[in-house]
């Protein structure tokens, strides 16, 4: 790999660094969705390729992208949203597991096709809420 390849690398690297730090958590959430989406899609193609390595590598961070968006959930009211959430997140882990140790790649689909529907969701959802915080800049937390 050139010298020049590696530093714009680099760069781009630091630059979803600094991008996830500061973004707020219905974004963070997004890019979760996004590069779990890119990461299966990138799998898949692996698996299509009989990339062995690669299409590990992918499967494994989209398994640990899941966890994260397991991690994420809150339940201050008790609701059963959150419970359903974990439940769908747990199913797609273990699909995941089990596209990683047989290479399926239509299980792969069945999964980012899931994070899809979620993520069109998750964009309908904080559409309205993205505009308030444009007419208001103070963060949802601290108002009354």
């Amino acid at each position: 790999m050139g010298e020049s390849k590696v530093k714009a690398q680099q760069a781009y690297q630091m630059y979803q660094q600094i991008r996830v730090q500061t973004a707020n958590p219905g974004n963070l959430i997004l890019l979760l969705y996004q590069e779990g989406i890119k990461r299966l899609y990138q799998a898949e193609q692996a698996v299509d390729k009989g990339d062995i390595e690669g299409a590990n590598n992918d499967l494994t961070t989209a398994q640990d992208i899941i966890v994260e968006l397991m991690c994420s959930l809150r339940d201050p009211n008790g609701g059963g949203f959150v419970e359903n959430m974990r439940r769908l997140y747990d199913y797609m882990h273990h699909r995941l597991v089990q596209a990683n140790l047989k290479k399926d790649a239509a299980v792969i689909r069945e999964v980012r096709d899931m994070l899809e529907t979620l993520l069109e969701a998750w964009r309908e959802i904080l559409q309205p809420s993205q505009t308030e915080n444009e007419k208001d800049p103070a963060p949802l937390n601290h108002r009354a």
